[in-house]
This record gives C-alpha cells, structure tokens and sequence, in this order.
C-alpha cells in the first residue's frame, strides 16, 4: 500500500508540477513529501517543516476550541441551541454604538459552526475585497456583520461570517481570545506547538512567525510562469482561515482530538454529527468504501489545504500546497458563456469569480490538491 501511495503522488508531481507538503500515516507507516519552492523569489525549498497558512482547515480548529472552553468554564452544550441574543444579550452590540440586527435573535451558535445560519460568505461579495487587506477592530468586524442580509436559514450554505461572529462571542463569554485559549487547553495537551495565530500580519508579511521558520508563500501557475498572490490579512481570516502551520501539527491535531478526550464524549458526538450537506460543527463527515472520513479543506488565491482521517484504517492525511492554476482564462470562458456584461472586463472577472460563480472558483482553483487527496483516501479504503 505504501508504493501504491507513493506512486500515486509522483503522478500527480509529474502531472500538474505540485508544489506542496504532504504527510500521510497509516497505522505505522509515515510517508511524508515535499516538492516545489516555499519562495520563488528567494529560491527557497518546501520542507517538511514549511508553515503555510492553513485556511479553512482552522475552522475545525476553532471548533474544537470552542467546545473545549463551553466545558472548562462549566457551561451546559445545550447553550448552543439557544438565540445569539439569549446568550450574549443585545448590549454586545450596544457596546459597540451598533444597532443589533434582527438576524441576532434568530440564529444559533449550532447554527453558525455548521453553516446553517443564512449568513453569506463574507467573500461571496465584491466589497469583501476593499478590505481583506486590513487589520479589523472587533467593532468594525461587528459593523461588518450587522450588514450581513440573512437568506435560507437552516439550509446549507458555506459562510466565513458565522466562525467570525462566534469568535467576537467567544472573547465576549469567556474573557479571553480564542487562540490564547487554545494555546493552553487545546496545543498544549494535544502537544502541539507551532501553530500559530500572527496577529497583525499579512500573507505576504507573516510577522510574529519565528525567523528561523520556511514559509510558503501562494503562488498561481499558469504558462509555466508563477506569480505571487495579492497580500491579504491574516488576522482578519480569523477562526475561520487564519492560522498557520505545517503538515505534521495538522495531523497531530486531527489525531489527536479525534483518537483521544480533548473534548468530552457529548462535545465530540456533538460535533460529529453531520447536521446538513455532511458537515458537522466545524468538520465534514463522509462515507467512502464504507468507511468514515472525517476532513476539512482549505483554499485561498494560491493556497490549497487539505486534512483527513480515518478511523478504520488508522489513517491520517495532510497535504499543504502553495501554488493554484490562474483562473483567469477559466473565469472569462464563463463570463463569455453567460454573457456577462458589466463595464470593466476586471469588474466582470470579479462579479463572475466572486459572487456569481464562487464555488465553481473554489472548486476550480483548488481541485488538484483535493482530487489527490481523494485518490489516495479511496486507496486506502479500499485496502
């Protein structure tokens, strides 16, 4: 089975000239790979210690995060059932000079971490782009949000705004931000150590990161050329894509909260439990060959994520890459097909790629490292 997975990774290398990490562990066996360049600009190599931002793999994270604080400052697991406003009261808005929205009394914690909320992905609009760049205040994020128009609750639809949203919580209920928490009640006990949150940092600037760290910064390919990607905050991603890391602490905590008790019996049940389009809170849960697989992906403009586990088979895969097809050719196909037309042929890219057609996007840019994924998970349920 390993050759067959090693094999499996040189074609996909050979085929679309990856350039990522990626571990896998399966009962002993441990294969790990790297191919490509953390900086082009520098000519620096991946290595099996590259951090790339992990995107919205930190959204399982966070989730285990939350969970695990609800437990230590004694709060029942039902509170995440209850109205935002029953929770937190509408002075958490009032404190900020804001006008509560009415979707606050509606919509659940629950609601917010499985993507049920009706809330839209904060990147589903163009005004997203003005200011991914920036360094938010909690009350800029919370006029942000206030804004947000509530559509479909309680159906599916995949949205950064509710891990944001519960995260302002979280620092409203327990007093304390929630990576600090999780340095001490989540990597701690799970023996993780660099996982990090680089407050005021960008993409392109990943201050507070040791020196000594390989970085992988995001890259699209296209003509055999590799451009680097526009900066963008980390720290505004949040709990919902902002953390950085490398492929072993992935799959160190993919493991281990998921083999050991991190979180209580009902938390982890909790959050197990597929609630719509097989996503629990804050994780996806599938069945392949008969086997559970329990995963989450992750992309940005040049970075893909991607992080699995398989109970059955003892099996743990991370892939972290740092390069994505230029879409840009793809976009204006789908532009000329529907006849799209607004001024500007960049407006039109934009309304097309991030608001029209977002998960075609997604699905498009970061397919490779997900189909690769896929290809070596169905390897190894089959076995």
């Amino acid at each position: 089975m390993i050759n067959k997975l090693n094999h499996i990774i040189d074609e996909y290398i050979q085929k679309y000239n990856l350039s990522c990490s990626i571990y896998i562990k399966l009962e002993e066996n441990i294969i790990e790979r790297t191919n490509g360049l953390a900086d082009r600009e520098l000519n620096k190599q991946i290595t099996l210690d590259s951090f790339f931002p992990i995107a919205s793999i930190t959204k399982t994270i966070f989730t285990v995060t939350f969970l695990k604080a609800l437990d230590f400052y004694k709060f029942n697991l039902s509170v995440i059932d209850k109205p935002l406003n029953l929770i937190v009261g509408n002075d958490f808005w009032v404190g900020y000079k804001l006008t509560p929205p009415k979707w606050f009394n509606e919509i659940t914690i629950k609601q917010c971490l499985s993507h049920t909320s009706g809330l839209p992905c904060l990147s589903d609009g163009l005004e997203f782009w003005s200011y991914h760049h920036e360094h938010l205040s909690y009350k800029n994020q919370l006029k942000l949000l206030s804004e947000l128009k509530q559509e479909n609750k309680g159906r599916f639809h995949y949205s950064n705004a509710g891990f944001w949203l519960v995260s302002i919580i979280f620092k409203h209920l327990f007093k304390i931000h929630w990576y600090e928490f999780a340095l001490k009640h989540v990597f701690e006990p799970l023996g993780l150590k660099e996982i990090y949150y680089l407050k005021n940092s960008t993409r392109n600037n990943p201050l507070n990161l040791p020196g000594n760290l390989s970085y992988a910064y995001g890259y699209t390919y296209d003509n055999n050329q590799f451009t680097k990607c526009k900066d963008w905050s980390l720290d505004f991603a949040g709990p919902a894509y902002g953390l950085v890391s490398n492929i072993t602490q992935i799959a160190k905590f993919f493991s281990g909260f998921l083999e050991g008790n991190l979180l209580t019996s009902n938390s982890k049940k909790l959050m197990l439990t597929p609630i719509e389009c097989d996503y629990g809170l804050g994780i996806n849960i599938v069945k392949m060959n008969g086997k559970t697989v329990y995963y989450h992906n992750g992309g940005m403009d040049g970075m893909s994520s991607s992080a699995r586990y398989i109970p059955d088979k003892n099996a743990t895969i991370v892939i972290l890459g740092n390069s994505t097809f230029d879409y840009t050719e793809y976009v204006k196909g789908l532009v000329n097909e529907k006849n799209l037309s607004p001024n500007s042929l960049e407006e039109e890219l934009e309304e097309a790629l991030y608001k029209k057609l977002p998960q075609m996007k997604l699905n498009y840019i970061n397919s490779t490292i997900y189909k690769l994924t896929e290809e070596l998970i169905s390897a190894i349920t089959k076995s």
